[in-house]
């Protein structure tokens, strides 16, 4: 371990510390972060790389899109100008092996340099305006093997908090995510493409998705599934879903879900095979077990996000295997399965002692709802098959218990 304070970091959040910090992570050992706020741009970690953040220690983005990577600086780099958002980073590991950022203290994104929080954006949901430049996913972390990311808090995201792109062996433990649920597509933690993930006893409250799970070869580069994703003891809450599954062009399979508490949130998972028209992603084998749920919408799976019902994607990959178990929700609105017209695509779901209860205003729903007439407590879209058996439904009012449509 080296000490960030040997390479002239001052730590006063005052002097730019981006040269002396990179000096330090370039030296390829752990860096070890004493108290103080450390102002810096885009930083590049190296193979056997890591940064130790002690309590009171914070590694602060700097303002200024001059301090930050180039959008093109690898082929795996994304910008979304839909999203308003550059291909900037705080913090870069590509191609990396054994690597952690870890301790008690901050990883912060300094939000509040490129909002403006005197203005309000009722599209869609309450949120900042999205400003003509921002950072991308604050942590950016791809094709990188043996990965550990423990008990820091990253916080005050621009967009994406962490990132991780076509990773393998990863460990994210004991991390606490804060981001502003005003700023639009504060994301959690995004996995991508990646092998062998495991996430636990993390606490995330954030803009958007909280755990999102994502195949997306298009930025991978290769034929890279997400497979092997496990996530365990873990409190959520957002104004979005508390667990996204879908997104991409790949395969998604073999993720387990365990012991999660939502609360606080629009949609507690939701599950889609296209986020776009043709680009979907194929999921498989998923087990959601031990979930409590308090919020608008405990279960939304859909064929296509964001349409009507009726409308699919002609290039709609199948969903098959799909667990839903001892799940316990609360809900302001009733929850959607709603599969495409084409027979077969979904198949293989299953709802095992599911109870949600419904209160009496169905009117109380978020921005992020779809239209749909007569909500029940489970409203059910060309699935006949699909078994309610284990369902219980405890609404208050008039709402039926399962609504099938055709």
């Amino acid at each position: 371990m080296v000490e960030i304070r040997n390479y002239g970091a001052k730590g006063d959040g005052i002097t730019n510390d981006t040269a002396a910090v990179q000096a330090a992570l370039d030296s390829g050992k752990v860096v070890h972060f004493t108290p103080g706020t450390y102002l810096c741009g885009t930083l590049y970690m190296r193979p056997n790389d890591g940064i130790h953040l002690d309590e009171g220690a914070t590694l602060l983005a700097i303002p200024g899109k001059e301090n930050y990577n180039a959008d093109d600086f690898s082929p795996r780099n994304r910008v979304f100008v839909s999203e308003k958002v550059s291909g900037a980073h705080l913090i870069i590991a590509e191609e990396c092996e054994n690597i952690s950022i870890t301790g008690k203290g901050k990883i912060a994104g300094n939000f509040k340099s490129v909002f403006d929080l005197t203005q309000t954006d009722e599209r869609w949901r309450p949120h900042y305006p999205r400003p003509e430049w921002r950072m991308a996913q604050m942590i950016f972390l791809a094709a990188c093997r043996n990965v550990i990311v423990k008990d820091v808090t990253l916080c005050d995201s621009q967009y994406w908090t962490c990132f991780l792109l076509d990773c393998e062996d990863v460990v994210i433990s004991g991390v606490k995510v804060r981001a502003d649920r005003m700023v639009i597509n504060a994301d959690g933690l995004d996995i991508d493409c990646c092998r062998n993930v495991r996430i636990e006893g993390c606490d995330i409250d954030c803009g958007d998705d909280c755990i999102a799970l994502r195949a997306n070869e298009r930025h991978s580069l290769r034929t890279s599934p997400c497979d092997g994703i496990y996530v365990e003891n873990c409190l959520l809450r957002s104004p979005a879903c508390a667990v996204r599954v879908g997104v991409g062009n790949g395969t998604l399979r073999n993720c387990h879900l365990k012991n999660l508490k939502i609360s606080d949130s629009s949609v507690g998972i939701g599950i889609c095979p296209s986020y776009m028209p043709n680009s979907c992603v194929n999921i498989e084998n998923i087990l959601f077990e031990d979930v409590t749920f308090e919020g608008e919408c405990a279960l939304m799976m859909l064929p296509l996000w964001g349409s009507v019902l009726l409308e699919d994607d002609p290039a709609i990959k199948p969903v098959r295997n799909i667990t839903v178990r001892n799940f316990t929700g609360k809900c302001s609105a009733g929850s959607l399965i709603a599969a495409p017209a084409a027979k077969g695509v979904f198949s293989g779901i299953d709802l095992d002692n599911v109870t949600l209860s419904m209160c009496a205003d169905p009117e109380k729903l978020s921005e992020y709802r779809w239209p749909c007439e007569g909500y029940g407590v489970l409203n059910v879209y060309r699935m006949p098959e699909l078994d309610t058996s284990k369902f219980t439904a405890l609404p208050e009012g008039e709402h039926p218990a399962v609504l099938h449509r055709p």
